[in-house]
């Protein structure tokens, strides 16, 4: 999978002048025999999640792509003459790569879970820590937490809430 970031001047021109027109408020299109569902940033509503298996609020959607895709499939899947569905990331700044894991998994049934790409983590830190090296990670909010998890003992809401700011540096030692 390729993901490419289009530089701000450009994406905002491509959101205003070619996609806004054609989506108009809904992120959601039918065209002939395709589906088109859209969204700007890969992002997670945790708090959205835990209301709705709690039995508190609706599904998340507006500020979660994993939400916003499914709901998009149930859309398509609803109209007997769909048979192509287009994920339009053309604006999509990037963002939280656990949405992009539950996307992939929503898409192709497949992919890595959270606890995989945790272990995956896991043996790269202990790579790390074995080694004789400094060594700097550029990571999302996901892998974020995952380190972060390494270090130090967190309880499920402590992991979801965790995270990093953009362009902030954090230091570990073992």
């Amino acid at each position: 999978m390729i993901i490419l970031c289009i530089p701000g001047a450009i994406q905002l021109l491509v959101r205003e002048e070619v996609r806004e027109p054609i989506y108009k408020e809904d992120y959601y299109i039918e065209s002939g025999d395709t589906a088109m569902i859209r969204f700007d940033h890969f992002e997670v509503d945790n708090d959205g999640w835990k209301d709705f298996y709690a039995g508190k609020g609706a599904r998340p959607l507006e500020d979660d792509s994993f939400g916003t895709v499914l709901s998009g499939i149930e859309r398509a899947s609803k109209n007997p003459e769909i048979k192509n569905i287009v994920i339009d990331i053309s604006c999509n700044g990037g963002g939280d790569d656990t949405a992009l894991l539950a996307i992939e998994w929503l898409l192709c049934g497949t992919g890595e879970s959270m606890l995989q790409m945790a272990q995956r983590i896991y043996n790269l830190l202990d790579d790390i820590k074995a080694g004789d090296r400094e060594v700097i990670l550029i990571a999302h909010n996901g892998i974020v937490r995952i380190v972060e998890s390494y270090f130090r003992e967190m309880d499920n809401e402590e992991f979801s809430s965790c995270g990093i700011k953009n362009c902030e540096i954090k230091r570990y030692d073992f």
